[in-house]
């Protein structure tokens, strides 16, 4: 499988155009030169704002769905501990450093998963493709960040107004995470240098699991 690869930087402005015409082009600079480093900065700054926005709109929800069957004084000491938990300052620090690791442990999740499927791909390659496959999941928080400033409606708490699986299916999952599958698959073939079709494997293995991960607890 020929890869040709980019022998020039790409200035940020043709990164964006490319980012979404021709996404390719970006993940053939990887080859050489990975970098990741303003795309999590990035990526972890927009988790921070749509997690603080969030929060506000839907702590009286989370706190019913929480304490609703709670004697008086476990509601008390619940209702508490999350308000120190979902304090700014603290909100802020757990979004970040759950947002980096997570990315750091994703990234060596696809190096393993490459490898056995035959890919030589490094680590630092890895968590370059992935930072660029969040970017769809925080164009994503941004849209959702909007409309909950406009309408002052939270999103993603359907699940705890109405506990059902299609709830926590639409709570977890939208378009954003389709988008977020067709980078990986694409960044990992070209970086990587294995099929479409070996890449495709490694990102439906991790996402497969992510998806039972994530909706096993709403699964009676």
């Amino acid at each position: 499988m020929e890869i040709k690869e980019n022998k020039e930087d790409l200035g940020i402005d043709k990164k964006i155009i490319y980012f979404f015409k021709k996404p390719s082009v970006i993940f053939n600079e990887f080859i050489e030169k990975p970098r990741y480093l303003w795309t999590m900065c990035i990526i972890t700054a927009i988790n921070v704002i749509y997690a603080i926005m969030q929060t506000a709109l839907s702590i009286d929800i989370v706190k019913r769905s929480i304490t609703g069957n709670l004697p008086d004084a476990s509601k008390t000491l619940v209702e508490k501990f999350m308000k120190y938990t979902t304090s700014i300052p603290v909100q802020t620090v757990i979004t970040i450093v759950t947002t980096v690791i997570s990315i750091y442990v994703a990234a060596l999740i696809y190096k393993i998963l490459s490898r056995i499927f035959g890919s030589r791909i490094k680590y630092k390659q890895v968590v370059s493709v992935y930072c660029l496959s969040m970017m769809p999941i925080a164009i994503g928080e941004v849209l959702k960040w909007l409309y909950m400033a406009v309408t002052g409606k939270p999103v993603g708490v359907s699940y705890l107004v109405k506990p059902t699986l299609l709830n926590g299916v639409l709570d977890k999952f939208d378009i954003f995470n389709i988008w977020q599958i067709i980078l990986l698959t694409i960044g990992i073939s070209i970086v990587g240098k294995v099929s479409k079709k070996k890449s495709f494997a490694i990102v439906a293995i991790l996402f497969a699991l992510n998806v039972f991960i994530t909706l096993h607890s709403y699964i009676k």
